[in-house]
């Protein structure tokens, strides 16, 4: 899944992003759209944790948010608005 941010209103921003869940499922798909690999012991199976949008190691039993490691890491306030933040 590519999404690109090219000029959008925030009004229709917005509209596509209601609640920090559809920016967090946005922010899932794409940090594992070319598969998920586990930081701490590189196995590539994993459970999913839907309500955090969360994937859990199968092998060591890490957890890994979608927000882990990116940009959005340890963002103190709402994930929507942090999105809206990143609009010119």
């Amino acid at each position: 899944m590519e999404y690109i941010f090219n000029r959008e209103n925030i009004l229709e921003f917005i509209k596509q992003f209601q609640h920090d869940s559809t920016c967090l499922e946005t922010l899932s798909n794409l940090k594992w759209s070319e598969g998920f690999k586990c930081r701490k012991c590189g196995h590539t199976k994993y459970c999913t944790k839907r309500k955090q949008f969360l994937r859990e190691c199968t092998s060591c039993h890490t957890f890994e948010s979608s927000t882990a490691h990116i940009l959005f890491h340890k963002v103190k306030f709402g994930i929507q608005k942090t999105f809206c933040m990143l609009l010119r």
